[in-house]
């Protein structure tokens, strides 16, 4: 879509890891010359800066926004077949079992989603870090993981596939 937006090729480098520390530094070595964009959530951007003692950039003067080219919600990512169909099922089940939420994140972003779920809920949440969403999907889908944190864009192929569902107050 963005390459027809632009009429030109645009070459997709996916570089996970460090909640977004790794994509930033990529791109602040590369040239300046306007054709390298970071695509990012709000963790390299704003998140990054009160969670990670000495980061190696300066968000604010080392990168420069474009807001609004993406927006997506966050998804609580969880296979079909999942007995959790809504976000206060999986809060029930943790407090059936007394124990805490467990919940994949990858970015400092989706770890303060998730302890803001903790929060609202009266749960600890226990979080299970990943060096990026595509790992954490696979653990999903593969039963390793009950619960991903993730923006909905990361999600929309595997529930279009079936293999995935989203746990949330309403079903699409």
């Amino acid at each position: 879509m963005i390459g027809k937006t632009f009429g030109q090729q645009v070459l997709v480098e996916n570089k996970p890891g460090g909640s977004g520390v790794l994509a930033v530094q990529a791109t602040r070595q590369a040239a300046a010359d306007g054709h390298t964009i970071l695509m990012g959530s709000n963790s390299p951007a704003v998140v990054n800066a009160i969670m990670i003692k000495n980061l190696p950039y300066d968000p604010f003067k080392d990168l420069r926004p474009l807001y609004g080219i993406s927006l997506t919600p966050v998804a609580f990512a969880v296979r079909a077949d999942s007995p959790y169909k809504t976000i206060g099922d999986l809060i029930a089940s943790a407090r059936q079992a007394n124990r805490p939420l467990q919940l994949g994140n990858y970015s400092a972003g989706y770890q303060l989603v998730a302890a803001w779920l903790g929060t609202a809920s009266g749960l600890a949440v226990t979080h299970i870090p990943y060096k990026g969403g595509a790992q954490m999907l696979t653990d999903v889908v593969g039963g390793q993981l009950e619960v991903g944190v993730i923006d909905f864009g990361g999600t929309l192929e595997l529930m279009k596939g079936g293999a995935l569902a989203r746990a949330g107050d309403h079903r699409r």
